[in-house]
C-alpha cells in the first residue's frame, strides 16, 4: 500500500522543506536503530534479565532470594526506565555496562538505516536521537559532504544551545553514547535528572520554538519524548510533525493538545517501506510555481451600489472620481458572493467598462482634482516602472503612502496577478501582526492601487547614499531586522514570501529622529515580482534588476521561485550594497571577480571590535548568492551569522562560539595573514612555500579552539640543515603555549618534520584576546627556521 501523500499534513511538511520556511530537526528514536538489528527496548531489557538470570544461578541457593524478588519485580514492570533502575542495582555497575555495550556496539558493523541518508540529504539544522548507537553521526559522514557536525550529549546541553544559531549541523545524542558510559540516561532516576535539568529544558523548548521539530522511529516505549513534550501541554511552540504508523484515537488526542500534527504510514509486519517513500518524496520535491489566479481584489470600505451602474457612454461624461467609485461600487457588488461565477461576471464587466476603467487611473497632485477614491494625494514622492507612490491623507486625515499601478500594466496579466498576490501577502502580515512591515489598509483594483501607512525616514538607499550606513553595528543591525522580518513571513502557516528585497524596498522609520530609536521596516511584500518582470519594481526602473535571484530572471530546470533561497538572494545583495555603496549590476555573482570584489571592499571596512567580522560578512554574501539554488544559504542560516557577527561586535566577551573565536584568532595573528577558511572543518589554515603550515579550528562540540603546527621538509630546494634544530624549536613552541594557558594535545618530530597540537577554551582564549594571539604568534616564530 503506498505512502498517502495527501495528507494535510505532510503537504505542510512537504512545503515546509521544499521551500525551506523553517530550520528542521528530526527527533529520532528506536524504531530507526531496529531496522537494522539493533536491540529494541525490549530486547536490550531481555539481555539484561539474562545476565540477572546469569548471576542468580552463579550464586549459593541460599543468597538467590534477594535477586529472584528483583527478577520477578521486573518481569511485572511495565515502564521500561523503572525496570532499567532496579536491573542497574541488582547487577551492579561493572556487568551492567558490559552488557549494554555487548548488545549495541555491533552499531559500527550493521549496515546503515537507509532513512538516515534521506534525512540528511534533506539539511536539517540538527538532529535529536534517543539511541546510544553513533549510526546519526556514521550516515553523515558516508554522505562525505557538508560542514562538519557538532555532537554533544544530553547532559551537555546547557553548554550548546548557540548551535540553534550556528549555521553548521548538530546531533545530540539525548541518552549519552555508547563509548561515554558517563552520559547514559537509561534508568528513571537519570531520566529525571535529565528532564529537571534547566539547561535541557531551555534548549530543548529553545529548539521547538525556533525550529520544526519531526519526530521519526519514535516508539511506544521512547516516553522521553512523552515526558518532555507533556509539560509543553497548553504552550504555543508552533507546529511539528510525527510520522507514526499508530491510528488509536489515545495517540490522536496525546498529539493534538502538544501542537504535533500526524503523518500516518502503513507498516504491515514491521514493514517500513511506506515511510522510505516518503522521504524519498521530501527529498524529490519542488515547490509549484505560483499560477493560480487569486480572483479580482474586493474594494474595500465601499457598500455595493442599489442604483444601476451607467452605460459607459454616459459614466465617461463624468470627473474621475466619479467614475471611480461608480465602477468599484459596481464591483463590490459582483464580488460580494465571492463565487467563481462572480469572477467571471467581473470580466465581462471590465472589457465592457474598459475605456471608463483608463479614466478611473487619472491621478493629480493639482487641487480639485486630486482626490483618489477618497485620499488627497499632496505629492509624488517616488516613480518607477510599475507606479508611482503619493504622499496623501486619508478620509480621517491620518497621512498614508498610496502606490498606484502604471494604467498600461492592468493588461498584463502575470503582473495583475502578481499585484493581486502581493495584496493578498500583506492582507496575510497585518492580520498576522507581523511586525517591521509596513501596515496595510486597503486595496482596490479599478486603479490597482495599495494604501499603506505612511513611513518617516528614508529608504535603505538614500541612508547608503547620505554615507549614514558605515558602521559595522549599524550594518549587522539592519541586516539582522531585515533577516528576521522576511523571515517571519517565512514561518506564518500561509508561508509569505517577499521576492523583491532590495534597497528601496527597506526603510529606517525614525532613522532621523533619536539614535537608538529608529527600526527597520520592510515594504512590499511579493507586490511587484513575476516571472519575467527583470529589473521592474512598483517605485524604482531598470537599474536594479542585480538583486532577483537567478531563477526569477530565467527558467531553470527543477528549480522554483516559490522557495527562500531566492529571498536569501535578495538579502544577500542588499548585504553588498551596505557593504559596497553600489547597486549590483545583472549577473554580478557570476562573474569571475565576484568573490575577490567582496573580499576586497570588506578589507576597506575594518572592525575594531571584531577583526574577523569583514571576512566573515564577505563570505556571507557570497553564500548568499550562489547561482544554484540548492547550494544557498537560506534564512535561517543567514539570520544566524548575522546575529553571531552583531553580537560579536557589541558583545564579544559573551560569545560561546569556537569557530567564531578561532577565526577572530586566525584573523589576529600574524602568520596566518591572508588565511583560507574551510566551512566544513570550521577552520582557518596557511601554508608557507618554506614548509610551515598553521591551522587554527573551532571544535564545537568540546567547545576548545584547536591549533595545529607544523613544518615539513619542503624539498631539495629547500632543504636546509635543520635537523638539529628541530627538537629545539618545537619544546621552545610547547613551552610558550602551555605557560599561556594552552593544552598540549599531541606533539611528534623527526629530522624533517614536526608536528604540535594544542587547544584552548573558547571563555580562557576570549579573557585575553591579546595574550592568546600573542602566544600564538611566539610560538609561530619558533618553527619558522628563518
Amino acid at each position: 500500500m503506498a505512502f498517502d501523500t495527501t495528507q494535510n499534513a505532510y503537504l505542510s511538511l512537504r512545503n515546509i522543506i521544499g521551500e525551506r520556511t523553517s530550520g528542521v530537526v528530526f527527533w529520532t528514536g528506536s524504531g530507526l536503530s531496529a531496522q537494522v538489528g539493533l536491540p529494541t527496548w525490549g530486547e536490550l531489557r531481555a539481555a539484561l534479565m539474562n545476565a540477572l538470570a546469569e548471576r542468580v544461578s552463579q550464586m549459593d541457593e541460599s543468597e538467590r532470594g534477594s535477586l529472584q524478588g528483583t527478577a520477578r519485580a521486573v518481569e511485572k514492570e511495565t515502564n521500561n526506565w523503572r525496570a532499567f533502575q532496579m536491573l542497574r542495582g541488582a547487577l551492579g555497575s561493572t556487568t551492567w555496562r558490559a552488557t549494554i555495550r555487548q548488545s549495541l556496539l555491533m552499531y559500527t558493523s550493521v549496515g546503515l538505516p537507509p532513512l538516515y541518508e534521506r534525512m540528511w540529504r534533506l539539511q536539517p539544522h540538527g538532529l535529536l536521537t534517543l539511541n546510544l548507537d553513533r549510526l546519526a553521526t556514521r550516515s553523515h559522514a558516508d554522505l562525505g559532504t557538508g560542514p562538519v557536525l557538532t555532537e554533544f550529549n544530553g547532559n551537555q546541553v546547557a553548554n550548546f544551545t548557540h548551535v540553534l544559531k550556528s549555521r553548521s549541523p548538530f546531533i545530540c545524542q539525548l541518552h549519552g553514547n555508547i563509548e561515554d558510559t558517563s552520559s547514559w540516561i537509561l534508568t528513571s532516576s537519570e531520566l529525571n535528572s535529565l528532564l529537571s535539568n534547566p539547561g535541557y529544558d531551555n534548549f530543548i523548548t529553545s529548539c521547538l520554538s525556533a525550529k520544526t521539530v519531526v519526530l521519526v522511529g519514535i516508539s511506544a516505549d521512547d516516553v522521553a519524548v512523552g515526558g518532555f513534550l507533556d509539560r509543553l501541554v497548553g504552550l504555543d511552540v508552533g507546529d511539528h510533525y510525527w510520522f507514526t504508523d499508530r491510528r488509536d484515537y489515545k495517540t490522536n488526542q496525546w498529539a493534538e493538545e502538544r501542537g504535533i500534527r500526524l503523518i500516518q504510514y502503513n507498516a504491515p509486519d514491521g514493514n517500513h517501506a511506506d515511510l522510505l517513500e516518503a522521504f524519498h518524496d521530501l527529498v524529490s520535491f519542488i515547490p509549484a510555481e505560483d499560477t493560480a489566479d487569486l480572483g479580482p481584489i474586493i474594494p474595500e470600505g465601499l457598500e455595493p451600489s442599489n442604483e444601476v451602474l451607467p452605460v459607459e457612454n454616459d459614466l465617461l461624461m463624468m470627473d474621475a472620481e466619479t467614475i471611480r467609485r461608480a465602477l468599484n461600487e459596481e464591483a463590490t457588488r459582483i464580488l460580494a458572493s465571492h463565487s467563481r461565477e462572480a469572477s467571471e461576471d467581473y470580466a465581462r464587466f471590465a472589457k465592457d467598462y474598459d475605456e471608463a476603467i483608463y479614466r478611473a487611473w487619472y491621478t493629480s497632485t493639482s487641487p480639485g482634482a486630486n482626490v483618489l477614491l477618497g485620499h488627497v494625494l499632496n505629492e509624488e514622492i517616488a516613480i518607477g516602472a510599475f507606479g508611482k507612490v503619493y504622499q496623501a491623507l486619508d478620509s480621517d486625515g491620518t497621512r498614508v503612502a498610496v502606490k498606484v499601478l502604471h494604467e498600461d500594466m492592468r493588461r498584463n496579466q502575470d503582473l495583475f496577478h502578481s499585484f493581486r498576490r502581493g495584496v493578498r501577502s500583506m492582507k496575510i502580515l497585518s492580520d498576522r501582526g507581523v511586525q517591521g512591515m509596513v501596515p496595510y489598509r486597503k486595496a482596490f483594483e479599478i486603479p490597482a492601487i495599495v494604501v499603506m501607512d505612511f513611513m518617516d525616514g528614508p529608504n535603505l538607499s538614500e541612508a547608503v547614499a547620505s554615507t549614514q550606513v558605515s558602521e559595522w553595528d549599524l550594518i549587522l543591525r539592519i541586516g539582522t531586522e531585515i533577516s528576521d522580518i522576511v523571515r517571519q513571513g517565512h514561518l506564518l502557516p500561509e508561508r509569505v514570501l517577499h521576492r523583491d528585497l532590495r534597497p528601496s524596498n527597506v526603510m529606517l522609520r525614525g532613522f532621523y529622529g533619536a539614535p537608538h530609536e529608529w527600526d527597520v521596516v520592510v515594504l512590499d511584500f511579493d507586490l511587484s515580482w513575476h516571472k519575467g518582470a527583470l529589473e521592474k519594481s512598483v517605485t524604482h526602473g531598470a537599474t536594479l534588476w542585480g538583486y532577483l535571484a537567478p531563477e526569477q530572471i530565467e527558467d531553470i530546470q527543477g528549480v522554483s521561485t516559490r522557495h527562500t533561497a531566492v529571498d536569501s538572494f535578495g538579502l544577500g545583495m542588499i548585504l553588498f550594497f551596505m557593504l559596497s555603496g553600489r547597486d549590483p549590476v545583472p549577473d554580478q555573482h557570476r562573474h569571475g571577480d565576484w568573490e575577490e570584489t567582496l573580499y576586497r571592499m570588506a578589507v576597506r571596512r575594518p572592525c575594531t571590535q571584531w577583526n574577523s567580522v569583514p571576512t566573515r560578512f564577505a563570505r556571507l554574501v557570497k553564500s548568499a548568492t550562489l547561482q544554484d539554488q540548492p547550494d544557498r544559504w537560506d534564512m535561517t542560516q543567514i539570520q544566524a551569522e548575522l546575529q553571531r557577527l552583531l553580537e560579536a561586535v557589541l558583545h564579544p566577551s559573551s560569545l560561546r562560539s569556537a569557530e567564531l573565536v578561532a577565526e577572530e584568532i586566525a584573523s589576529r595573528c600574524e602568520f596566518s595573514s591572508g588565511y583560507e577558511w574551510d566551512p566544513n572543518q570550521l577552520s582557518a589554515f596557511k601554508e608557507q612555500p618554506s614548509g610551515v603550515r598553521l591551522e587554527i579550528r573551532g571544535d564545537e562540540s568540546a567547545r576548545r579552539v584547536i591549533v595545529s603546527i607544523g613544518w615539513a621538509e619542503p624539498g631539495v630546494q629547500g632543504r636546509r640543515n635543520v635537523g638539529r634544530w628541530i627538537e629545539p624549536a618545537l619544546r621552545s613552541a610547547q613551552e610558550i603555549l602551555h605557560s599561556a594557558g594552552w593544552r598540549i594535545e599531541s606533539r611528534r618530530t623527526n629530522y624533517a618534520h614536526l608536528a604540535l597540537s594544542a587547544s584552548l577554551s573558547g571563555p580562557d582564549a576570549l579573557r585575553d584576546m591579546r595574550v592568546t594571539v600573542d602566544s600564538l604568534n611566539r610560538a609561530m616564530a619558533q618553527v619558522r627556521f628563518s
